[in-house]
Parts: structure tokens; C-alpha cells; sequence
């Protein structure tokens, strides 16, 4: 064979080698890159998981919706200045310090746990001033306490407290002409649920503030609470951990209200713990020993209010006829 042709062959075969390690750097190349893209997909729906995961451990799923699947959301700034606007035009309310309802030891609770006598020297539970107003929209509650809230859950020697928060209690109001009551909790929740049997409770990892609205009682359960047709966690809250106050934003629009409609309503704060029913009551307008406080008769967008005493309320004939339909409609013993 000449050196020509042998040097020709020789090119050929380089070359031919070399275009087979391309090649298969090329192949390397994708198959490396087609790792490195799936890597990805992978991390980033890993990611997604996790943080599904971690929102639903942060939330309680029965407690973070009403029957009506509305859940509580937060101000924005504008709503946040309307609501402390409407709040400066309102009805304010003095409490004094340590003032605490003392429930009659012969009271049994519906759940058989029992109710603290000597109620716990906690400021978060106990009312420092109420503030009532309204807009073309809203009803606003500013509760304030005389301690600021712990941000995760609250001990108290041996004791443990899952649910705080101050509540306008029995609301009453006409809708569609036809009387109606409502409680409206603005409540700050410290555990996934309620105590167990052997009062142990489970803490939430973020601490849940929100509104509880129910509407319309129709009887009692077999532990004494009230049945109700509705039941909403709608409107807006601010305050609760760190701070000292909660204030409520509830739409007028689901009590079927508007400015210059008048309602009548007490105010308490109620405290529960692991160990007790009740750890602690606080009324507003307390008068005597009557756990529900005075009433308020109060004109929505007005900065006056009328005080009625609890018999005078309960003498009310629609009153009348809702007591008597909650009663013939008791479950409880």
C-alpha cells in the first residue's frame, strides 16, 4: 500500500474516532442535562408539597372555616384607617382591672369540667375598655385588654390555656322584620382543638385569630350550647398576639342591617383552659351576679347608647318567643 493512501486512512480513522467521542460527549451532554431538569421538577414540587404540608399543620381545618366555608381575613391599610375612623365617632366603654365573674360552684358545665373560682391574674384575659361603631358596611368591635397576648401557648402553673377572647353576646336585631339573635367572638386560638379527657391539649404552631359568628339559635345540645342555623367566620380582625387588643369587622350586610337600625347586646371575655370550662369570665356593665352584664341598646353610626338591665331585656315579647323556642328545643337535661 502506498504512504498516500496509507496516510489517507489513517485521517479517516482519526477523524472517525473523533467523531465518535463527540458524539458521546453530546449524548453525556443531554442525558446530564435531562437529570438536571428533572432534579428540578422534582425539588420545586417537593417544595410545593412541603409548604401545603406546613399551612395545614399552622391552621386547624375545623376551626379555620364557618358552616358557610367563609374564613377571617385581615385589613388591609384603607380598611384598617375606615375602621379606626368609624371607631373615633363611636361609644367607648371603661372596665376595671381584675374584676373577674365568679361562677357559682353549683353550675355544671354541658362538657363535666369544672369552672375556676379563683381565676388566674392574667391581663390578656381580662377587659380594659370596649368600643362599638359602624359604617356603610361594617359593625366594629375593639375589645382592650390589660396585657399585651403571648405569642404561643400560655401557661399557667400546671394549667394551659387554649382558647381567650372577648365576645358580644346575645345581639339582638331584626332581619326581614323578624327578631333574631346573634353572638359574635372575636377569639384567638392556641391549639388544634379542645382539651381532651385527661386535659391535655395539642398547640398550634402559629396561633389562630379570627371571628366566630353564629346566628339565629333554634335549641340546645345535650351539653347545653346553643344550636344554630348559621355559623360564619367572615369580616376582618386585627390585634391578638404581641398586642393588646383585637378588633372585629363584621359585614352588616348578614344581619341584614344598616346605619341608624338599632341593636342590643352585652359584652364578656371568656377563657378556657385544660383544665377548666370556664378559667376565667370578665362582663362588661357587670350588675350583680348575673353572668351575662347589662345591655347596650345601641343605634348603628351613633356616638350615644341606652344601658338596660338583663330583666328588662329577657321582658322584651320577641324575646319572649326566641327564649321559648330555644327551650322547647333542648337537648340538654
Amino acid at each position: 500500500m502506498s504512504e498516500e493512501l496509507m496516510d489517507t486512512t489513517d485521517q479517516r480513522e482519526a477523524n472517525e474516532i473523533k467523531n465518535q467521542a463527540h458524539g458521546s460527549r453530546k449524548v453525556i451532554l443531554k442525558s446530564w442535562g435531562f437529570w438536571v431538569i428533572l432534579t428540578i421538577i422534582f425539588l420545586v414540587l417537593a417544595g410545593v408539597i412541603y409548604s401545603k404540608l406546613i399551612q395545614h399543620q399552622l391552621s386547624p381545618a375545623k376551626e379555620s372555616a364557618g358552616l358557610d366555608g367563609q374564613t377571617t381575613r385581615s385589613f388591609s391599610k384603607s380598611e384598617l384607617d375606615a375602621a379606626n375612623a368609624a371607631l373615633a365617632k363611636g361609644v367607648k366603654f371603661e372596665d376595671p382591672q381584675n374584676d373577674f365573674y365568679i361562677i357559682p360552684k353549683d353550675v355544671i358545665e354541658g362538657d363535666g369540667r369544672p369552672n375556676n373560682n379563683k381565676p388566674y391574674p392574667l391581663g390578656y384575659t381580662d377587659m380594659k375598655s370596649f368600643t362599638v361603631a359602624a359604617d356603610e358596611s361594617y359593625l366594629y368591635f375593639k375589645h382592650e385588654l390589660w396585657d399585651k397576648f403571648p405569642r404561643s401557648l400560655p401557661q399557667y402553673g400546671d394549667d394551659s390555656i387554649w382558647i381567650t377572647g372577648p365576645a358580644v353576646d346575645q345581639m339582638f336585631f331584626y332581619k326581614d322584620g323578624q327578631a333574631d339573635l346573634a353572638q359574635i367572638i372575636s377569639e384567638l386560638g392556641y391549639t388544634t382543638g379542645r382539651p381532651t379527657a385527661d386535659n391535655k391539649v395539642s398547640p398550634l404552631k402559629k396561633p389562630e385569630l379570627r371571628n366566630s359568628i353564629m346566628m339565629s339559635p333554634t335549641g340546645l345540645d345535650s351539653t347545653g350550647d346553643n344550636i344554630v342555623k348559621n355559623h360564619t367566620r367572615s369580616g376582618m380582625i386585627a390585634g391578638g398576639v404581641g398586642t393588646d387588643y383585637v378588633l372585629s369587622a363584621v359585614p352588616l350586610n348578614i344581619f341584614g342591617l344598616k346605619l341608624g337600625d338599632e341593636i342590643i347586646f352585652s359584652v364578656g371575655d371568656e377563657t378556657g383552659s385544660a383544665i377548666y370550662h370556664h378559667e376565667s369570665v370578665d362582663l362588661l356593665l357587670e350588675e350583680g351576679n348575673n353572668k351575662n352584664g347589662d345591655k347596650i341598646r345601641y343605634k348603628l353610626g351613633s356616638a350615644t347608647y341606652e344601658r338596660m338591665s338583663l330583666s328588662d331585656f329577657e321582658k322584651m315579647p320577641d324575646m319572649i318567643e326566641i327564649d321559648k323556642r330555644i327551650r322547647n328545643n333542648s337537648k340538654a337535661n
